[in-house]
């Protein structure tokens, strides 16, 4: 087994070099670099120190090269709430990020994310409001909220 280091150091490196790497157009193929001797895992683990349990390797300018002097170790769920990706939601007014109506909420993100995808209105997908009974889905009712079920 690798330590977490090594794996972020060939993750980094894989990301910026390989032109084959499902990642490579956001890092390397977008001109994101690897400071010369980070390429030697010795020089980055040295830098770098070690990793906190719950820490990935992040830069402060997302835009920037891996350098000692723009990467730090991050926690993995300010990632998340840092993330381009990140789905926002809003529920009676209030945004929050998927993640954190997940951890709210008790329910997975990914199961938040299916229910969306299915068709279920925000409230229900986040298990604040109950589903209406299949019957009346069936019956074309319409809810308070204009959802409807597909024809």
């Amino acid at each position: 087994m690798y330590p977490p280091e090594f794996l972020a150091w060939r993750n980094m490196v894989y990301r910026c070099t390989d032109p084959y790497h499902r990642c490579y157009p956001k890092y390397g193929g977008a001109g994101v670099r690897v400071h010369e001797p980070w390429l030697e895992y010795t020089a980055f683990r040295r830098d770098m120190g070690s990793r906190p349990d719950g820490y990935v390797l992040a830069r402060r300018d997302r835009k920037g090269d891996f350098t000692p002097d723009n990467c730090y170790w991050e926690s993995r769920s300010r990632t998340r709430r840092l993330q381009a990706s990140s789905i926002k939601l809003t529920y009676q007014g209030e945004t929050r990020l998927l993640s954190d109506w997940a951890e709210r909420t008790g329910i997975s993100g990914q199961k938040i994310r299916m229910r969306l995808v299915i068709g279920w209105p925000v409230g229900q997908a986040l298990g604040l409001e109950p589903r209406r009974p299949a019957a009346l889905q069936a019956a074309g009712a319409r809810a308070q909220d204009g959802f409807s079920p597909r024809p």
